[in-house]
């Protein structure tokens, strides 16, 4: 098989997750658990950070990743983004700087006290073809 994409995703400078896709595309599912601090729950920016390499001849037409998250089955944040055409054999790096939509202090507390009921989809497609789902669950620790 011809590796056609290692994807990489950093969270303040941090790898978080990696990825490789090969040719034909399979559809890959990750099972992943963070820990966080409060902080980061109730930053107002968020600031991902992509990198990935396009490792064969064929150019990877149309990437785009959906993320969602939700909280004991409530959606919370959602976010669509849009990689674009990227050229066979580069190496590519991403990264995004938006606003986090603002929660409730009750929403923030219950998040902190329940441990891992925080869960994250994230989806990412080439050519509208589904070639990644990674789930992820949370877990937010105070900090005073």
């Amino acid at each position: 098989m011809m590796k056609c994409c290692d994807c990489q995703l950093f969270l303040r400078g941090v790898s978080i997750s990696r990825y490789i896709l090969e040719q034909p595309l399979p559809l890959l599912q990750f099972y992943i658990h963070h820990e966080f601090t409060q902080k980061d729950l109730t930053s107002i920016l968020f600031s991902p950070r992509l990198t990935f390499t396009v490792g064969y001849e064929k150019p990877l037409p149309n990437f785009r990743m959906i993320e969602r998250h939700y909280f004991k089955g409530r959606l919370i944040k959602s976010f669509d983004f849009h990689f674009g055409f990227c050229i066979p054999g580069s190496r590519n790096s991403w990264e995004a700087i938006y606003d986090v939509p603002p929660m409730e202090e009750e929403l923030i507390n219950d998040i902190i006290a329940n441990p891992y009921e925080t869960n994250s989809d994230s989806f990412f497609f080439i050519e509208d073809e589904l070639v990644i789902h990674n789930k992820a669950k949370y877990r937010y620790i105070r900090t005073n």
